[in-house]
């Protein structure tokens, strides 16, 4: 992840992620390499044939074709000796800690991840890769401590240490040297995976299972030995625990087949990730299944979890799926098979309710969003995501399989199939153990004579489940029942329109198959029928038995009937069976009495649902009576069959299914029927809960609540049901919630007294407040469960803290701070675990229940307005509703801007012991709350090693250059201190690599100073005034000092600027050619099958690889990168013959790049011929110029002649380069008359040409200019410059923005005055800033304003000693003026800037990129920069920078001599509170400098170039986003208030929407008027909302545009035109007026401002 700092960025998430995905794919594909010594002999044991395969599941080996012999060699025995320090993962030791000192200390293996044996032991963690095993465990005899003087014999109340492990012990010895120590030795003879093996260590309290007496046909010597171990505290709870898995041993043996190992053990233990860890003859248990006598859910639970640990013995260890896509065959006989020993303990009910309640679970999942459990062309293994609902439908999968073969006539279903099965396996048959669904099936198929193709083809390899609508009506006349069915597939119908989805998911379109309906007739028979399902609709006519006749609910047999039933419910079983059906309704006394009943609010049928009822031809119906579907079953019949459903159906999945249908029947004589399902005891106990449950459908108001009991509506919303109205709480419901409050803390207060089993009752109550507190009835606040989310809580109340703290608001900065230490240094991986993937649910749903309500409210709001236009309006709303939660999230200032976030998140993930699903997790919550950043691709590093080019340019002997070489002025004055420019005291310069050295004169002083470009340098001043200057003023921007920056990493071969500019241009074009695919990467031999490519051609070449040679600087010029593309159209058509796809897309595509070269070629050739007509103009001058260190400098003349010192002048034009008077006297005509003044003449003010803050970052283009556009643009500014220069010089004699007044007053200033208080002229119509390389000669400069980035460096001014202004500045107006003229007239290119003057000469256009932004200086915006400084000071690489360097306490003496400015990020600070800095460029000086002092100090690769690096990275990439411009609020609401105006006025009803060429009738419009260029007023207002103008000037330019696209498709004399013309002059006067406004605001604001900091500077 690069360096700290890098890596600790929590915006790189994204390539943390792939970096995890790459390491978990090197650790399946890795393998050990172990070089054979000389030693060892290899003795060949004969031959076998290559051909031959041994096992399916070994590693492949490269085959040859043919059958070929190869010699075998005898096996080598390979020892690997190696140890085991703090394992992140497969190892646990568990030990006592302050939060829980009573801890036993243990050890054992664990699952903690998916690939956790490789973690404790050299293997191929394989499931595949069996053998036998061997173990020797060396423990300590005990783990207490005993006392020197105390007897070796055993201690009575010690817990010897106990080593539990698969496979069957061999024997347990005293070690032979160490009477303390005890070694256990271990044997596995059964083939067995790695990954199958576990064991366990400590002072564990062993419990032998007795045999069973009562098995039929096993004695209890045969029954194989059962052990039970647990922890020293839990003995009493360990017999009651495991009272039944010796019953599950005898039930799984006698109707599977034996045992397959030799014994089975089970180790409870603490803090295991998982519930259980299943292993050969082992299984690991979390202590959280031990229960007592009292325990009733845990006892279900429990008896269930241990059932299944011994049903995996037989499928799971012993039997493995063949490959991943058999995991669900596995898995499902396990839960299958554990189901059917239920059925045997808890009996039919029990097991028939959870089949309804899984299928019911299935039914809501499998909705379209998950895949088949079988997928066979899927060759990895199930995703964790949808493993939990293989192991859901599996089971029902097979159940539903058993009863369709069952239904043959001929098997009795799986009860047939599986004893084989278990017995191939046992006997060798099957190989390898291993079972694939095909041979299942084709078991299945030979056992029961059933083709099950059809049903593996809907229900394992399809997804999906049906939906059935069902409606009955009796027909008279044909004596039948007419039973209509309709069929619908969820899934398939929400894949209908993904072509992708469908194929991967395989969604089932129609099922088929038979369905068992029961018809219950009016003499209660039941009768089946099967209605064989072939079409997704159809009309069944199913005959009546009984004849037709009505049921009679008061004749004798039906008064019989219920005497029966009273009989029944009174315990009479005979009674029951004699009657077949049970009335559960009948015999509940209390409700025999008339009183009690109307304290019940007992609701009767009325004498109109009598007659109803009376009238009915058969009682009821049941779809599906044998439960062999997977389905969706509506059924409408009438409420008071379902009632008779419910009381006289003894199947539990009817009485369900009754109570299902009822709830959604609200009436109050179903609420009453319900009530009494409650209450009679005779019901099923899980059906009496489920009536309880469907009670609240019926407390609503209209029922008057009855019977209301709880309330299942989403708790948030306050309400008993979604339909209900809120209503504000009365008194007593109040006084209820303070009871219920009440009574829930005495349980609490009871819970830690007498604790419960595992505190459930304190769970109860958190998971009360929860609620409570979710629905807004209590404050939710954290502190309620804050105090038991610490350490030495039972875990799972810790874990129902967490669940209660997540639902409040945890994201303040304390509690996610605490959250984040949880994660990282809590010692359960349960609750590190837990709090990890809460945190990531937990967000969505605060986001969902209105914590940020605010801010979704908006989105939504917009959301509507975008639904008109969308055709599937369900489907883009959802999607946006998540983007804008997600939005809202990342915006929040608590979330997503969260510091303690930002700050946590990537280092914990990055931490090497974390736990890989915390990390996983906290991945999670990044992509949730963290807007990434795209990492770039690594590919080029791949095929292209990096040129070895160093940071660092090698040192070139220092040039002296002749004095006259260089103009100076002399004056006859002291030598001249230019108040702009900060001197150094030498100028002993190191300088970079360069073509032409610099002409650099040279004194004794040697400090290293920056080099710039474009530069010439006069002789420099006495060293008196370097001093000076030294002192005071603000150093220069080093950052180049060292650092070529200027010259980059793509410009290391040579290659010109602009060179590099078109090559990039020319490679983005080419890779956006729809030919490019094919030449995009290097060609793969393998991948592309070009086994022989390599053959034929050997010198590849490709576009990423010419890419990457072009950022590395490899190309000496644009010719060489042509002669690569080139090449690689040449090697394409020598490889692939003509007429082949690839032959002809070769030469389209250098067809393409010929055209486009040509155009490059001729463009840069005319960009040559005007610099070389400009440079034949100009004076000769240092070749190629360099920005080097501020030195004053004279304009260079040719002649050795001098002129006097030049005063400032107020404005200074530069013309272009073509305006040059030629005639080698280009200053004669300057030269004024001779100024007298107290104060020492200076030199003329140095004229800044756009600071080019050297050298300018690599180009990126934008796609937005092409070559030819930007050369075009260069023209026209030469023109227009022209034109410009000539108006200029007239102007300069007259007032600017009527400032005369101001004018004046600055002539009679200083230098320093002149500067502060000058404003530039033409501030409203700035010369543009041309693209291309000679736009630095165009631009139209004046001298700086009080804001300007050169002129108000606060260095710059506090070196200029006060000195006494002019006394008569008047009389030499007009003589000033004079020196404008021949200055503009006839220095070519002189740059205005603060510390130094610069005559350009015109080497190879090198265009800034950030020309525009330094036409103007930023003015400082305090908060930004302070925000900058607090980003960069919490790295941990800026405390270097933090303080002043102290050359002697930091061991640098040299320091202050080497580096002349001396800058850090304190001082920075300081003159950041002091108001030292004016410009946001004037800090940006700052903070390079201090990385530019560190580079020039220290050598490349230490420790503190590190820190800069670091340092500058996040300065850069922070600085981009505080000096961002756009409109200033005034005037975008300025000109928001201009165009609503303009809309307004109907002169504008033109100009309103965008031309429409179809509906006006003017079909050519696009062909006059391109498509880009259309502006239109909606089109400009809408770019001005969304800040695409980023000056005044901008949208002044669109406007124009849209006036002259009208006048030239509509003439100027047609009325459009002459309604453009007026538009215009009306817009003129509105942004006159606008413009009048703001600068008389200004004014008056710039009253009271600059004049204080004039003072300050002279101060």
């Amino acid at each position: 992840m690069g360096a700290p700092s890098e890596a600790h960025d929590c915006h790189r998430h994204p390539e943390l992620k792939r970096k995890l995905y790459a390491a978990l794919q090197e650790g399946d594909e890795g393998e050990l390499a172990i070089a054979i010594p000389k030693e060892v002999p290899l003795k060949q044991s004969g031959h076998v044939s290559s051909s031959a395969v041994f096992s399916e599941a070994a590693t492949p080996e490269p085959q040859t074709p043919g059958v070929q012999s190869m010699p075998e060699f005898a096996p080598i025995t390979i020892n690997i000796a190696y140890s085991l320090r703090n394992p992140v993962d497969g190892f646990e030791f568990v030990l006592p800690t302050d939060a829980y000192p009573y801890r036993v200390p243990h050890a054992y293996t664990t699952p903690s991840s998916p690939d956790s044996a490789r973690c404790w032991v050299p293997c191929v963690d394989n499931m595949w890769e069996k053998c036998t095993w061997e173990f020797e465990f060396v423990v300590p005899r005990y783990l207490e401590e005993h006392d020197p003087g105390q007897d070796e014999e055993d201690p009575t109340d010690a817990n010897p240490t106990l080593v539990i492990c698969s496979g069957d012990l061999v024997e347990q010895v005293a070690h032979p040297y160490s009477s303390n120590k005890t070694i256990f030795l271990f044997s596995q003879t059964v083939l067995t995976s790695v990954q199958h093996i576990a064991f366990a260590a400590g002072p564990f309290h062993l419990h032998a299972i007795p045999a069973d007496n009562l098995a039929d046909d096993l004695s209890g010597a045969t029954q194989p030995l059962m052990y039970a171990f647990c922890l020293p505290g839990h003995e009493n709870l360990l017999p009651i625990s495991i009272a039944s898995l010796r019953q599950a041993m005898s039930f799984y043996s006698s109707e599977f087949g034996s045992y397959p190992f030799g014994s089975y053990k089970v180790v409870f233990v603490d803090q295991l990730p998982t519930q259980r860890f299943d292993s050969s003859t082992l299984s690991i248990v979390s202590n959280d299944m031990l229960h007592g006598d009292e325990a009733i859910e845990q006892a279900l639970e429990t008896r269930h979890t241990l059932a299944h640990a011994l049903a995996c013995q037989w499928a799971g260890i012993n039997i493995l799926p063949k490959n991943w896509s058999d995991t669900w065959l596995v898995n499902g006989l396990a839960l299958y098979i554990t189901g059917l020993f239920l059925r045997k303990l808890l009996g039919n009910n029990e097991y028939r309710f959870r089949l309804k309640k899984d299928m019911k679970r299935v039914l809501e999942l499998d909705i379209g969003v998950m895949p088949p459990i079988c997928q066979p062309q899927v060759l990895e293994p199930p995703d964790a995501a949808t493993l939990p609902f293989i192991n859901l439908k599996s089971p029902l999968v097979l159940h539903i399989l058993d009863r369709r073969l069952g239904k043959s006539g001929t098997s009795l279903g799986l009860s047939r199939v599986l004893p084989k099965l278990f017995l191939s396996a046992m006997s060798g048959e099957m190989q390898n153990n291993a079972l694939s669904t095909h041979a299942f099936l084709r078991l299945c198929r030979k056992v029961s004579g059933v083709d099950p193709r059809s049903f593996a083809e809907q229900w394992i390899y399809g997804s999906g489940c049906p939906s059935f609508g069902f409606s009955a009506t009796f027909n008279r006349k044909k004596m039948a029942v007419e039973i209509t069915m309709r069929q619908d597939a969820i899934a398939y119908r929400a894949m209908e329109n993904n072509e992708v989805s469908k194929a991967l998911m395989k969604p089932v379109p129609f099922f088929e198959g038979q369905m068992t309906i029961r018809i219950h007739e009016a003499d209660g028979t039941p009768y089946e029928h099967v209605l064989d399902i072939k079409s997704p609709f159809k009309r069944y006519e199913v005959p009546f038995n009984t004849k037709y006749k009505r049921v009679r609910r008061n004749t004798k047999r039906y008064l019989a009937r219920q005497a029966a039933a009273q009989a029944a419910a009174d315990g009479d079983a005979e009674a029951a069976e004699a009657m077949g059906m049970i009335d559960m309704g009948f015999g509940l006394e209390i409700w025999e009495k008339e009183q009690e009943r109307e304290n019940w609010k007992v609701a009767d049928w009325t004498e109109e649902d009598e007659g109803t009822m009376s009238g009915a031809t058969y009682e009821w119906i049941r779809m599906d009576a044998d439960f062999e579907w997977i389905a969706y079953i509506k059924f409408d019949q009438p409420d008071f069959m379902w009632v008779s459903q419910l009381q006289r159906d003894r199947d539990v999945v009817a009485q369900l299914e009754a109570i299902y249908a009822l709830a959604e029947k609200p009436t109050a004589i179903v609420s009453s029927t319900l009530t009494k399902t409650v209450l009679v005891s005779n019901y099923f106990f899980r059906i009496r809960s489920e009536a309880a449950l469907a009670l609240v459908s019926c407390a609503i108001r209209k029922l008057d609540f009855l019977a209301a009991t709880v309330s299942i509506a989403p708790p948030e919303r306050g309400e008993l049901l979604p339909s209900e109205v809120r209503n504000e709480q009365t008194a007593e419901d109040i006084e209820l919630l303070k009871q219920s409050l009440v009574e829930v803390d005495r349980y609490r207060s009871m819970d830690r007294l007498i604790p419960s089993t595992h505190n459930c009752v304190t769970i109860a109550a958190l998971e009360f407040y929860m609620v409570i507190g979710v629905a807004g009835l209590i404050p939710n606040h954290p502190r309620v469960f804050f105090p038991l989310t610490r350490e030495g809580n039972y875990t799972q109340v810790r874990i129902a803290a967490f669940d209660g703290l997540f639902l409040t608001k945890w994201y303040t900065s304390s509690i996610m701070r605490y959250v984040f230490a949880v994660m990282a240094n809590d010692s359960s991986r349960v609750i590190r675990r837990h709090v990890a993937r809460t945190a990531c649910n937990s967000l969505v749903l605060l986001a969902q229940m209105g914590e940020m309500k605010s801010s979704l409210k908006e989105t939504e709001s917009l959301l509507i307005e975008e639904d008109g236009t969308h055709p599937e309006k369900a489907k883009d709303s959802k999607k946006s509703d998540l983007d804008a939660m997600i939005k809202v999230l990342r915006k929040d200032r608590e979330v997503g801007k969260n510091e303690v976030l930002r700050e946590f998140l990537m280092p914990i993930a990055l931490a090497p012991d974390v736990d890989q699903e915390v990390r996983w997790c906290l991945l999670k919550l990044a992509d949730l709350l963290i807007r990434p950043i795209e990492e770039t691709p690594p590919t080029v590093k791949i095929h292209i090693p990096s040129t070895p080019v160093t940071e660092v340019t090698p040192q070139i002997p220092v040039v002296k250059a002749p004095i006259k070489a260089v103009r100076t002025i002399k004056s006859g004055a002291p030598p001249p201190k230019s108040p702009l420019t900060p001197l150094n005291a030498s100028t002993k310069l190191r300088l970079h690599a360069s073509p032409v050295p610099d002409t650099i004169p040279q004194t004794p002083a040697t400090p290293r100073v920056e080099t710039r470009k474009n530069v010439a340098f006069t002789a420099p001043p006495p060293p008196s005034v370097a001093k000076n200057k030294m002192k005071n003023s603000k150093p220069p921007k080093t950052t180049q000092a060292t650092k070529p920056v200027h010259v980059s990493k793509a410009q290391s071969g040579g290659m010109p600027l602009t060179d590099l500019r078109v090559c990039r241009n020319a490679l983005k074009k080419l890779k956006a050619n729809k030919s490019a695919f094919i030449f995009n990467q290097p060609v793969d031999p393998i991948r592309d099958h070009a086994p022989n490519y390599f053959d034929v051609i050997k010198n590849p070449m490709d576009l990423s690889t010419m890419g990457a040679k072009l950022e590395e600087g490899m190309y000496k010029d644009r010719a060489a990168f042509a002669a690569d593309f080139r090449l690689m159209i040449s090697n394409a058509k020598l490889y692939n013959v003509a007429g082949s796809y690839v032959h002809n897309e070769a030469i389209n595509f250098e067809i393409f790049f010929e055209k486009q070269w040509l155009i490059i070629n001729k463009t840069l050739e005319i960009v040559s011929n005007n610099n070389k007509v400009q440079t034949a103009t100009v004076d000769h001058a240092p070749a190629p110029p360099r920005h080097l260190p501020p030195v004053p400098k004279a304009f260079p003349s040719p002649s050795p002649a001098t002129v006097p010192p030049v005063r400032p002048t107020i404005k200074l034009k530069v013309g272009s380069q073509t305006k040059n008077d030629a005639s080698g006297q280009p200053l004669s005509k300057s030269r004024p008359r001779k100024i007298k003044s107290p104060e020492p003449p200076s030199i003329s003010p140095p004229v800044e040409q756009a600071p080019v803050d050297a050298p300018p970052p690599p180009y990126v283009d934008d796609g937005s200019h092409d070559i030819l556009q930007e050369v075009l643009a260069i023209e026209r500014e030469q023109v227009e410059m022209r034109s410009r220069l000539h108006s200029d010089r007239d102007r300069d004699k007259q007032p600017v923005n009527g400032t005369s007044g101001k004018r004046k007053k600055v002539d009679a200033l200083g230098e320093d005055d002149i500067l502060v208080l000058a404003t530039p002229s033409k501030k409203e119509r700035p010369s543009p800033p041309g693209p291309s390389s000679s736009a630095v000669s165009k631009v139209k400069l004046v001298v700086p304003s009080a804001s300007s980035r050169v002129t108000t460096s606060k260095s710059n001014t506090s070196s200029v000693p006060s000195s006494a202004p002019n006394p008569n500045p008047l009389s030499h107006k007009s003589k000033k003026d004079k020196v404008v003229e021949s200055v503009s007239a006839d220095v070519p290119r002189v740059s205005l800037k603060g510390k130094e003057k610069e005559v350009i000469s015109t080497p190879a256009p090198t265009p800034p990129p950030r020309l525009k932004t330094s036409l103007k200086a930023t003015p400082i915006n305090e908060k930004k920069c302070r925000d900058l400084m607090k980003a960069l000071n919490k790295l941990p690489e800026a405390g270097i920078f933090s303080r002043p360097v102290d050359p002697i306490a930091d061991g640098c003496p040299t320091y202050l001599e080497e580096i002349a400015h001396p800058m850090d990020f304190g001082t920075i600070m300081t003159k950041l509170g002091q108001n030292k800095y004016i410009t946001m460029e004037d800090f940006a000086k700052d903070v390079e400098l201090v990385f530019s002092n560190c580079r020039q100090f220290n050598p490349p690769g230490t420790f503190p170039i590190t820190c800069t690096e670091v340092c500058e990275k996040v300065y850069k990439k922070e600085w981009v986003k505080v000096i961002e411009r756009k409109l200033s609020w005034t005037e975008k609401r300025g000109l928001l208030g201009v165009t609503t105006s303009l809309i307004k006025d109907p002169i504008s009803w033109v100009f309103r929407e965008p031309v429409d060429p179809v509906l006006l009738g003017i079909p050519t419009y696009f062909d006059v008027i391109p498509k880009k260029n259309a502006r239109d007023l909606r089109t400009i207002r809408q770019k001005l909302e969304t800040d695409k103008y980023d000056t005044v000037e901008a949208f002044t330019t669109d406007i124009d545009l849209m006036l002259d696209n009208a006048i030239t498709f509509n003439g100027l004399e047609s009325e459009v035109g002459q309604i453009a013309v007026s538009f215009r002059n009306k817009y003129n006067e509105m942004m006159e007026t606008w413009r009048s406004g703001s600068i008389k605001k200004r004014k008056d604001g710039e009253k009271s401002t600059p004049q204080p900091t004039k003072k300050a500077k002279l101060a």
